[in-house]
């Protein structure tokens, strides 16, 4: 089978979005499957492998036309490269599978980035209405996004798969001596709790957990570690900037530690130098737990996180799965954290499961495998 999967980012971008088109890629790959992958040019990159590089939509709607597939995956967001690639696929009457990870309108809104009010915006909430109504199937990376895009764009219960988040046990597991080497490295002392971050720049609230966590963190001894992916725009550098000022500010210099960019099969190294993994989420009704706090389950890590507030998803991992402490406020997460770091030994026994937990429900090749039985049924 000819696989084409259509994603907003590809090797040697980094993130969450690529690594789950890397696990599709490679999987797929393996089964005997020839997969591209197209995504857009940007900062000189260029074709290599089987990533091919389009500029702009035209670009992409050209390149689909004349090359041959049998069905192809768009990952969204954002919403309009997968709505021409659906278009495309109508025209050559070919299969065309959304991978609707993130509902795009909304997590646009919820950051301020979109006003619902403007032209442009109504463009885009079309564009998804109409994306999501004429796929053949549509991936959701949990159950409470596939009932609210059942109801919200009338489709077929049949028409969605459940694709959750996914680890990959053989990259990403536990190592206490390539953690204890981490940790000689920054000179982190053996009694000090390290709390993992690991994430992108821009969408979580990471300096609002550094301003309620600081007087903790001093008080305990405690080191922050971000592990941060990273491009080199002005953005990206002006959230770094901003990252680096704060931790000033609050006099966290001596308790802080930021990497840049970790190849995603070394990540495993810098997780279990830590103890605990954080998150930190704030206005995000519809978004399901992301793939980093199954990571730091994999690494055996128990876990602190800021959720959304009324977040179905979140409420039922955290309900299913006792995996560490969740709380939708700050004060109450702040005052948690400090009963943690002071009396750690009790919390730790909370992740004595979770490694267990993800190689049951959350592994990479469990997702793929289902992904691909679709994909074959579709012939």
């Amino acid at each position: 089978m000819k696989i084409c999967l259509v994603s907003p980012y590809a090797n040697p971008e980094k993130g969450a979005a690529i690594v789950r088109v890397n696990s599709f890629s490679g999987y797929f790959t393996s089964k005997g499957n020839e997969v591209k992958i197209f995504s857009p040019a940007r900062g000189g990159l260029e074709s290599r492998e089987n990533i091919v590089r389009y500029r702009g939509i035209l670009g992409l709607v050209e390149l689909l036309w004349k090359t041959d597939f049998d069905v192809l995956i768009g990952t969204s967001p954002p919403i309009t490269h997968p709505f021409f690639a659906m278009l495309v696929c109508k025209l050559k009457r070919k299969r065309f599978v959304l991978d609707s990870k993130d509902i795009f309108t909304q997590t646009a809104a919820k950051l301020g980035i979109a006003n619902k009010k403007i032209v442009k915006f109504r463009i885009y909430a079309l564009m998804e209405m109409l994306v999501h109504r004429n796929s053949d199937k549509i991936l959701v990376l949990d159950s409470t996004i596939g009932k609210w895009l059942e109801k919200r764009y009338s489709i077929p219960e049949s028409k969605i798969l459940v694709a959750p988040n996914g680890v990959d046990t053989k990259l990403v597991h536990a190592d206490l001596a390539e953690g204890k080497k981490i940790r000689k490295k920054f000179g982190i002392s053996a009694g000090s709790r390290v709390l993992i971050y690991l994430g992108g720049l821009g969408d979580e609230r990471y300096l609002d957990f550094l301003r309620e966590s600081a007087a903790i963190i001093k008080k305990t001894s405690a080191t922050i570690l971000f592990v941060i992916a990273s491009d080199e725009t002005p953005v990206a550098m002006g959230h770094i900037a901003e990252i680096e000022s704060t931790v000033k500010q609050l006099g966290l210099k001596d308790n802080f530690l930021l990497v840049k960019n970790i190849p995603h099969s070394e990540v495993y190294r810098y997780l279990s130098a830590a103890d605990i993994g954080i998150d930190f989420w704030e206005g995000f009704e519809l978004f399901a737990v992301p793939v980093k706090i199954l990571e730091y389950m994999a690494c055996g890590l128990p876990v602190v996180v800021k959720t959304p507030a009324n977040n179905e998803s979140f409420q039922k991992f955290f309900s299913g799965n006792d995996v560490g402490f969740r709380s939708d406020n700050w004060k109450e997460l702040a005052e948690n954290l400090e009963r943690i770091l002071k009396n750690f030994g009790p919390f730790r026994l909370k992740a004595k499961n979770n490694a267990a937990i993800i190689k049951t429900k959350y592994t990479r090749d469990a997702c793929n495998a289902g992904v691909l039985r679709v994909l074959k049924d579709f012939r």
